[in-house]
């Protein structure tokens, strides 16, 4: 387990994942009541698994399909 906090962790990492093709959001969010690294995409879950790994410095990869995202104007 790394010594870095979750934020930490989604601070150097997400902004390299959201170049994966079919990535379409990375946040925080809980699995098993556990703080967990969730990544949105709009492909096949388990092809994004590979790419980016079920865990990463101790915080679980969960992949979860969205479809795709599209900003709001507010």
């Amino acid at each position: 387990m790394s010594d870095k906090t979750i934020e930490q962790v989604l601070g150097e990492k997400a902004p390299g994942w959201m170049e994966v093709p079919g990535v379409v959001a990375v946040a925080q969010g809980l699995y098993k009541g556990r703080p967990c690294i969730l990544v949105l995409t709009d492909a096949e879950p388990s092809s994004i698994k590979n790419i980016l790994g079920e865990c990463v410095e101790g915080f679980p990869v969960v992949v979860r399909r969205s479809g795709p995202m599209k900003a709001r104007r507010g």
